[in-house]
């Protein structure tokens, strides 16, 4: 390189680093704005809490007097006779356990009183969603006799620990197992050494009710994890279940995973659940993805309701002692590397309580949980026989497993470009500048270009770094064409596309695609990308939204974490965008690369990515992979009446091509919209055909 080209390639960097400067402090003046806003609430917070320290000091001093009155010393006098006597009270003789009898038409009017009272008291959208999930009475009715006519059925187990809960809580959580709609079940309640006279008082009261409902009493508190094996050993039935002690059942839980587990021949059932309130109103939804192996790798989506087969809990050691407050996630993620078939089913089937009685309720043990589920993904890791590491991702209980690149691949990028030489510039720069991992080449593919800066600049380019070359493609814009013809060129063993408007701005964006990329299993990997004005562009594609594809999140703030997290969390996705892909060129080739017959233009990229799909790879978004997208800059949008016709001609191709999965993306949801790309649940308009069967039973 001559003392000149040195020159100039400094400068270059300079005006880079300064513009990534300027980029930041555009960002901190957004993140300073928030931090403002924050401190504003913290100072009303402070307010608040002053006036009501205030009246809590007025209120303790009358309690005080209270507590001096006579009246309240003769009651806590009669309280401690009750408690003797409830504390004394022991279960009666099995002979006279009540043998349990199910009346199908009171367990329905049950559901009915309790869907009355939602609509009646909160008519939000959410709890629209689980009415419409409900099933009608006649096909209960049919279900009923399908049932009574089988030899055998599925028996459920559902494992119960209690300590020290309120009683209201536990009963609500019990009393939601008996009026399962689905009978076939046994409970298996083991106590963990409470002292609360209620809790003992609620479990003896379930056990003298119901022959199907077990208890153990553990003389000493022995941990979540060894209460839960033994409340495992307790069990007879085909598959297990398991039931916070203050959370609840949704009526149709067990039904319909007995319906999934016939249908399907699962072994692992997982459901939608909902986060509620003390006073029983849905406060949150999570619609989950089918099973995603790098999700749950990342964060415990799963949860409840979760049901497996007991042979598969058995055969991968049951409970973990030492994990406790994760144990279900270790459960989880062990249980997954087994089973035959993993079956989701997008309703809400589990109430999972806001509430203190829970282990993971208080700060002190917020910490200890994170670091447990860390420990159940390292023995996941370790059993699976992977080089990574675990990092705390940017939300607790969330995490990031960083693998080890083995060996240094050599990576090609490609990218297409015609003149607007200031783009490529940029795009160029930000890489070389900008990109940690060294091994790699960068092919320029000059489709047409005319202005003679375009071409002086590409001479420099190659002049100052010789990973960098150019090569002409003659012939009218193909953007499929257009990367194959650069993959040929190609001596890299994994490939990137990358358009000429992208600017990659995290150093180990590279890496980043490459830890993934080079799995065996994984097909497609891509990035986070953002407009201009720090708002999501790309966070993965979604299948089915405006009749075709849309992307995860667009428009959503860039430090917004997603639903479910997804924005900072890597997961599985069905398809990422050609503008920043990475694709092994072995799979490149083997799935015939980009469409350059049917889709010359659009969605080639989400085609290519089904074609993985239908191969059997999966596909992944990484967050730690960003980039700004100054997109369709380089060619324009779809404008002129003769490119609208293309895009509705190779619109309606890729609909008759991939319509079976169109509307059932399994990275989505089946309740979640396909008229916006913000992952909020269905309207009303939406829902109303589904909740019509309920509401005629009601009214």
């Amino acid at each position: 390189m001559k003392p000149d080209d040195k020159t100039v390639l400094l400068e270059r960097k300079i005006r880079f680093l300064e513009r990534q400067k300027s980029q930041m402090e555009i960002a901190n003046q957004k993140v300073e704005h928030e931090l403002w806003q924050r401190e504003l609430q913290l100072f009303e917070y402070h307010t608040h809490s002053a006036n009501q320290r205030q009246e809590i000091d007025a209120l303790y001093k009358r309690i005080k007097r209270i507590e001096n009155a006579t009246s309240l010393k003769l009651a806590r006098k009669a309280k401690e006779q009750i408690d003797k006597v409830l504390t004394s009270f022991r279960p009666k003789r099995a002979s006279s356990v009540k043998e349990p009898t199910y009346h199908f038409d009171a367990n329905y009017r049950s559901l009915l009183r309790k869907a009355d009272k939602l609509i009646k008291n909160d008519p939000a959208l959410q709890k629209q969603l689980w009415l419409s999930q409900l099933p009608s009475k006649s096909k209960l009715v049919a279900y009923q006799k399908q049932l009574a006519n089988r030899k055998k059925t599925i028996k459920f187990s559902i494992l119960l620990p209690v300590f020290n809960i309120d009683m209201k809580w536990l009963y609500q959580a019990i009393q939601s197992v008996l009026e399962q709609l689905y009978q076939n079940w046994e409970l298996c309640l083991v106590d963990d050494g409470s002292t609360n006279s209620s809790t003992l008082y609620i479990l003896r009261y379930f056990a003298d009710s119901d022959s199907r409902v077990k208890v153990h009493y553990q003389k000493e508190n022995r941990g979540i994890s060894e209460t839960s094996n033994q409340a495992l050993a307790m069990s007879t039935g085909d598959f297990v279940t398991f039931l916070d002690h203050d959370d609840c059942l949704s009526p149709n839980a067990l039904l319909e995973v007995y319906k999934a587990i016939d249908k399907e021949g699962a072994d692992f059932v997982y459901s939608d659940e909902a986060l509620v309130s003390p006073h029983n109103q849905i406060a949150n939804i999570f619609c989950k993805p089918d099973f995603s192996p790098d999700f749950l790798l990342s964060v415990n989506y799963i949860n409840h309701l979760m049901v497996i087969k007991k042979d598969l809990i058995l055969r991968s050691g049951g409970f973990r002692k030492g994990v406790e407050g994760a144990q279900d996630y270790d459960v989880a993620l062990k249980c997954s590397e087994i089973a035959a078939k993993i079956h989701h089913i997008p309703k809400i089937l589990y109430f999972w309580r806001i509430s203190g009685g829970t282990f993971s309720s208080t700060d002190v043990n917020k910490k200890r949980i994170h670091n447990a589920g860390r420990q159940a993904i390292e023995y996941a890791l370790e059993r699976r026989k992977t080089d990574a590491t675990v990092y705390k991702a940017k939300r607790i209980y969330n995490y990031y497993v960083k693998r080890k690149i083995h060996p240094k691949p050599k990576v090609s990028i490609i990218i297409p470009f015609r003149d607007k030489f200031e783009l490529l510039e940029q795009c160029l720069e930000a890489i070389l500048f900008n990109t940690d991992y060294e091994a790699y080449e960068i092919i320029g593919i000059n489709n047409n270009s005319e202005r003679p800066e375009t071409k002086g600049g590409m001479h420099s380019f190659v002049t100052w770094d010789p990973r960098i070359s150019f090569v002409d493609f003659n012939g009218p814009f193909n953007y499929s064409k257009i990367n194959n013809f650069g993959v040929m060129q190609a001596t890299g063993d994994h490939i990137v596309l990358m358009n000429s408007d992208i600017e990659v701005i995290s150093s180990n964006w590279l890496e980043a695609l490459l830890e993934h990329s080079q799995r065996k299993e994984v097909g497609a990997v891509g990035g986070k990308l953002y407009y201009p004005n720090n708002t999501i562009q790309h966070a993965g594609v979604v299948l089915g939204i405006a009749g075709f594809a849309g992307h995860s999140h667009r428009h959503v703030p860039r430090e917004t974490d997603g639903s479910m997290n997804r924005l900072v969390t890597v997961h599985n996705v069905s398809a990422v965008t050609g503008a920043l892909l990475m694709v092994k060129k072995d799979l490149y080739h083997e799935v015939g690369g980009l469409d350059e017959v049917h889709l010359k233009v659009a969605l080639n990229d989400v085609d290519f990515c089904l074609k993985l799909r239908e191969k059997g790879y999966l596909n992944v978004f990484t967050p730690y992979c960003e980039a700004y997208h100054h997109e369709s800059t380089t060619r324009g949008y779809d404008t002129t009446l003769a490119q609208k016709r293309i895009f509705e001609k190779e619109c309606n191709f890729f609909r008759q091509k991939w319509k079976r999965i169109l509307e059932a993306d399994p990275y989505y949801n089946e309740n979640l919209t396909l008229e916006r790309e913000d992952f909020s649940v269905k309207n009303a308009d939406e829902l109303r055909i589904r909740i019509k069967p309920i509401y005629s039973s009601i009214y």
